[in-house]
């Protein structure tokens, strides 16, 4: 790992189950186990649920130390009965990049 800005990335698609309501959908970039940065979609109580799924993304920048620093992805899903699953092909994307 080398020193500097980085800019991180994540984003989640959750698929429901026919009888699977979602209330909230949360993701979070965690630096060093710390939850530093979070952002959470909220759906109407009681909603249906929404056969294709919502997409949640989020973006932080952060300074890394380039020796013990380190970020993990975190992304959680409630609903109110049933379950869900995430979507690959390209739906979740978990990605970072140093800025110049």
């Amino acid at each position: 790992q080398v020193a500097g800005d980085y800019m991180f990335y994540l984003s989640m698609k959750y698929s429901p189950s026919v009888s699977t309501a979602i209330y909230a959908q949360h993701i979070s970039i965690m630096k060093n186990g710390s939850d530093t940065t979070t952002t959470a979609f909220s759906h109407s109580q009681n909603q249906a649920s929404i056969p294709d799924g919502n997409t949640t993304f989020f973006r932080a920048g952060y300074s890394m130390n380039g020796t013990s620093d380190y970020v993990d992805p975190l992304s959680t899903c409630n609903v109110t009965s049933g379950t869900v699953n995430a979507q690959g092909n390209g739906y979740c994307v978990w990605t970072g990049y140093k800025l110049i």
